[in-house]
């Protein structure tokens, strides 16, 4: 094991496979881009108990040391987070050939793949969960930085879980300033480049972008727009008020006038379109399991619920 993972925490070893030791059977790949590969498995003697696990090979090359250094920053941060529309980690291990992680599987998928049936009540519950999850993140010094749809997976019950921390960057939580350009093509906020930038704006940027692909039911990568997305919103007559409020705000080319998470929050929670929504997630459900949904932690949302 490389001295850097063994500096933050102790990882349990094992010469044996992973599927050996957990007991599981690969069902299918996932996503294979080496050094990193994530399978799909199931408990060998119940096949309906389903896990998806990632690993990272171990390879002393740049490439190999970057996705480690990549796979660690992912299993720092997923170990100190507890919340539910944040993905969790079950197991942690080292083996003879590769790091993984063991986390949860989710029979619905990625968003994007929800994106040609997407429903407007589904997708406004999904920008409030998410406006829930990055509000937990950023409280915490935490940035996605690689906000998209791919990384955002659904439940069986339609809840949005946020995923793929490999990029993710830990800050002064009063001062998020980075100089490294992160994220993936079309989701990436125009301010990024060798002036420290607020990261928390990124992320809020890749959050419109994210938006408007719920909005018009197509993944942007694979539309790749010739004009803004702003651009087209303006071109478009049926889009509502809120909706484009909501883009206008956060996909602002100059970040310090784009929205923070309790910005669109605060938002959100003056539209009759939203409110039931912010109602509906019932803190008991949470605190039962020592959560604290975050969103109610704004004195409006309180008021509102009061």
């Amino acid at each position: 094991m490389s001295d850097s993972i063994e500096n933050v925490f102790k990882m349990e070893e094992y010469q044996k496979d992973v599927c050996e030791v957990y007991n599981f059977q690969i069902e299918k790949v996932i996503k294979d881009h080496y050094p990193t590969k994530v399978v799909q498995v199931h408990k060998t003697l119940d096949p309906n108990r389903k896990w998806a696990v990632k690993m990272c090979y171990k390879d002393n090359t740049q490439k190999g040391i970057s996705s480690e250094r990549q796979f660690l920053t992912e299993v720092i941060i997923l170990r100190g987070l507890k919340h539910p529309f944040i993905m969790c980690l079950d197991n942690v291990a080292s083996f003879p050939n590769y790091f993984c992680f063991v986390m949860p599987f989710y029979e619905q998928g990625t968003l994007t793949k929800a994106l040609p049936t997407m429903t407007h009540e589904l997708r406004d519950e999904c920008l409030v969960q998410l406006c829930c999850g990055i509000k937990f993140l950023h409280d915490r010094g935490v940035a996605h930085r690689d906000l998209k749809s791919d990384n955002i997976l659904l439940t069986m019950q339609k809840n949005v879980v946020i995923a793929d921390f490999g990029l993710a960057d830990y800050v002064w939580r009063r001062e998020p300033l980075v100089t490294r350009k992160k994220g993936t093509y079309m989701h990436i906020s125009p301010e990024q480049g060798e002036e420290p930038f607020n990261c928390f704006n990124c992320d809020m940027y890749s959050l419109g972008v994210v938006y408007w692909c719920m909005l018009y039911r197509v993944d942007v990568i694979d539309l790749k727009p010739k004009e803004p997305l702003l651009t087209i919103v303006s071109q478009t007559f049926h889009v509502p008020d809120i909706d484009r409020d909501i883009l206008s705000c956060l996909l602002e080319a100059d970040p310090t006038k784009r929205f923070s998470v309790m910005s669109l929050i605060n938002l959100l929670s003056n539209s009759k379109r939203f409110d039931h929504r912010i109602k509906l997630l019932r803190v008991s459900e949470f605190q039962e399991k020592g959560l604290c949904l975050c969103l109610l932690k704004s004195q409006s949302f309180k008021k509102k619920i009061l």
